[in-house]
């Protein structure tokens, strides 16, 4: 779907200093095999960049990025949480799905002009889903 690199130093340097922004790290013997990132947006939060280590994915990691990411919308009074995911990334838009997302039938172009972010090698759309969080 693309090529080059998706992200880079500058980018994710550049991502921390967006106001709102929060990068939750999950970490193992001092080494951070997973992130995500989080970002308060009108009283909503998005989670973008969630990450695991190629090696360690389906061993749980991801999930708990999520149960972090959740906790930490409540912490800032947050109700919803929301991504956007490429929409052919079917298993990944299902895996979301499975821990309580849902699709909002919204779309957004893929619409990039920042080599950092990927060359797509054909037209490419967002699909927007969404989860409502509420007080255990």
């Amino acid at each position: 779907m693309l090529d080059g690199t998706r992200t880079d130093a500058d980018a994710l340097a550049a991502l921390l200093q967006t106001p709102g922004t929060r990068l939750l790290k999950y970490v193992e013997h001092d080494e951070i095999i997973g992130c995500v990132e989080l970002r308060n947006q009108d009283g909503k939060l998005y989670l973008g960049m969630l990450t695991v280590k190629p090696n360690l994915q389906g061993k749980g990691i991801g999930k708990e990025l999520l149960k972090a990411a959740e906790q930490e919308a409540l912490n800032q009074q947050c109700h919803t949480i929301y991504m956007t995911v490429i929409s052919e990334r079917k298993e990944l838009i299902a895996w979301y799905v499975r821990h309580g997302y849902r699709l909002t039938g919204e779309t957004k172009p893929f619409a990039f002009n920042d080599p950092r972010f990927g060359q797509p090698k054909r037209k490419l759309e967002f699909v927007v889903l969404e989860k409502k969080i509420a007080k255990p």
